[in-house]
Protein backbone atom coordinates (compact mmCIF):
# COMPACT_ATOMS: atom_id res chain seq x y z
CA UNK A 1 0.00 0.00 0.00
CA UNK A 2 1.26 3.47 -0.83
CA UNK A 3 2.21 5.75 2.01
CA UNK A 4 1.63 9.45 2.44
CA UNK A 5 5.23 10.09 1.32
CA UNK A 6 4.56 8.22 -1.93
CA UNK A 7 1.54 10.43 -2.68
CA UNK A 8 3.50 13.58 -1.87
CA UNK A 9 6.35 12.45 -4.14
CA UNK A 10 3.90 11.64 -6.93
CA UNK A 11 2.31 15.06 -6.55
CA UNK A 12 5.69 16.80 -6.75
CA UNK A 13 6.70 14.82 -9.84
CA UNK A 14 3.39 15.55 -11.55
CA UNK A 15 3.74 19.25 -10.70
CA UNK A 16 7.24 19.27 -12.18
CA UNK A 17 6.07 17.54 -15.37
CA UNK A 18 3.18 20.01 -15.67
CA UNK A 19 5.52 22.99 -15.15
CA UNK A 20 7.86 21.73 -17.87
CA UNK A 21 4.90 21.18 -20.21
CA UNK A 22 3.54 24.69 -19.58
CA UNK A 23 7.02 26.16 -20.06
CA UNK A 24 7.31 24.50 -23.44
CA UNK A 25 3.82 25.71 -24.41
CA UNK A 26 4.63 29.35 -23.56
CA UNK A 27 8.16 29.54 -25.00
CA UNK A 28 7.00 31.52 -28.03
CA UNK A 29 5.13 33.99 -25.82
CA UNK A 30 8.23 34.53 -23.71
CA UNK A 31 10.43 35.06 -26.77
CA UNK A 32 7.96 37.55 -28.22
CA UNK A 33 7.74 39.45 -24.92
CA UNK A 34 11.54 39.52 -24.64
CA UNK A 35 11.93 40.89 -28.17
CA UNK A 36 9.26 43.53 -27.50
CA UNK A 37 11.08 44.60 -24.35
CA UNK A 38 14.39 44.82 -26.24
CA UNK A 39 12.77 47.04 -28.87
CA UNK A 40 11.22 49.19 -26.15
CA UNK A 41 14.61 49.62 -24.49
CA UNK A 42 16.18 50.75 -27.78
CA UNK A 43 13.78 53.66 -28.20
CA UNK A 44 15.01 56.92 -26.73
CA UNK A 45 12.29 58.79 -24.95
CA UNK A 46 11.92 62.46 -24.21
CA UNK A 47 13.18 63.48 -20.75
CA UNK A 48 9.64 64.57 -19.87
CA UNK A 49 8.49 60.96 -19.97
CA UNK A 50 9.25 59.17 -16.74
CA UNK A 51 11.24 56.14 -17.78
CA UNK A 52 14.56 54.57 -16.95
CA UNK A 53 14.74 52.61 -20.17
CA UNK A 54 16.10 54.53 -23.13
CA UNK A 55 18.95 54.04 -25.52
CA UNK A 56 19.74 50.50 -24.37
CA UNK A 57 20.54 47.86 -27.01
CA UNK A 58 20.91 44.25 -25.89
CA UNK A 59 22.35 41.77 -28.37
CA UNK A 60 24.38 38.59 -28.41
CA UNK A 61 27.57 40.71 -28.54
CA UNK A 62 26.69 42.49 -25.30
CA UNK A 63 24.93 45.62 -24.15
CA UNK A 64 25.19 49.10 -25.64
CA UNK A 65 23.97 52.22 -23.87
CA UNK A 66 23.51 55.51 -25.70
CA UNK A 67 23.77 58.65 -23.65
CA UNK A 68 23.86 62.37 -24.18
CA UNK A 69 26.40 62.74 -21.37
CA UNK A 70 30.07 62.88 -22.19
CA UNK A 71 32.22 60.22 -20.64
CA UNK A 72 34.54 61.24 -17.84
CA UNK A 73 38.21 61.60 -18.61
CA UNK A 74 40.87 60.22 -16.30
CA UNK A 75 41.30 63.34 -14.17
CA UNK A 76 37.55 63.81 -13.70
CA UNK A 77 37.20 60.15 -12.71
CA UNK A 78 40.04 60.45 -10.17
CA UNK A 79 38.60 63.69 -8.76
CA UNK A 80 35.15 62.12 -8.35
CA UNK A 81 36.64 59.04 -6.70
CA UNK A 82 38.70 61.12 -4.26
CA UNK A 83 35.65 63.23 -3.41
CA UNK A 84 33.56 60.15 -2.62
CA UNK A 85 36.36 58.66 -0.50
CA UNK A 86 36.62 61.87 1.53
CA UNK A 87 32.82 62.00 1.94
CA UNK A 88 32.86 58.38 3.12
CA UNK A 89 35.67 59.12 5.55
CA UNK A 90 33.77 62.10 6.95
CA UNK A 91 30.65 59.93 7.38
CA UNK A 92 32.63 57.25 9.21
CA UNK A 93 34.23 59.88 11.46
CA UNK A 94 30.79 61.24 12.38
CA UNK A 95 29.47 57.79 13.20
CA UNK A 96 32.53 56.25 14.81
CA UNK A 97 30.57 54.91 17.78
CA UNK A 98 27.76 53.34 15.78
CA UNK A 99 29.39 49.90 15.65
CA UNK A 100 31.31 50.09 18.91
CA UNK A 101 30.77 47.47 21.56
CA UNK A 102 31.67 47.69 25.19
CA UNK A 103 31.36 50.53 27.72
CA UNK A 104 29.57 53.48 26.20
CA UNK A 105 28.78 51.71 22.96
CA UNK A 106 27.26 48.39 24.06
CA UNK A 107 24.31 47.63 21.80
CA UNK A 108 23.51 44.21 23.24
CA UNK A 109 21.00 45.48 25.83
Amino acid sequence: MATLGDYIGLGLILALVYAIYMGIQHTDDAKRALNEKKQELKVRRAPSQLTQAHGIDISSEGISIRSNHRSMDRSAYIDATQKKFSEGGAFLAEHANSMKFGPGGDTST
